[in-house]
């Protein structure tokens, strides 16, 4: 997942966490790829290949269809878990502390950092 993927998916979790309040990107009629279109072909064409080719992957043509009339679909419990599982944040934790963690699990540090000789 790229990093700009991996970006577009934590500010939608937040957002819709949020309960889905006015911006200028997201909107609760659409969906992931939808969203992801109004930000870049690029961001789009990425999240479609993750589907490979499955279309509405939470719940089929008639979930999405009543969730898009409905303005629902950042309510969708498929769509929140799949979000949720590719930023490895389990349910029911917080967000943000969630990602600050993944990112501190992944930096590896090897020994303490120092100074160079010679005080360069």
């Amino acid at each position: 997942m790229t990093p700009a993927l991996r970006q577009f998916l934590a500010d939608w979790l937040a957002w819709a966490e949020a309960g889905a309040p006015e911006h200028p990107v997201f909107h609760r009629r659409g969906g992931l790829c939808v969203l992801a279109s109004r930000v870049s072909y690029y961001l789009n064409s990425e999240l479609e290949d993750v589907f490979d080719e499955i279309f509405y992957p939470f719940g089929g043509y008639e979930e999405y269809h009543r969730r898009r009339i409905d303005e629902t679909q950042h309510e969708n419990p498929a769509r929140r878990a799949w979000v949720r599982q590719q930023l490895g944040v389990e349910e029911g934790k917080d967000l943000h502390e969630s990602l600050m963690q993944a990112h501190r699990d992944s930096v590896t540090v090897k020994g303490p950092i120092r100074a160079k000789e010679g005080g360069e």
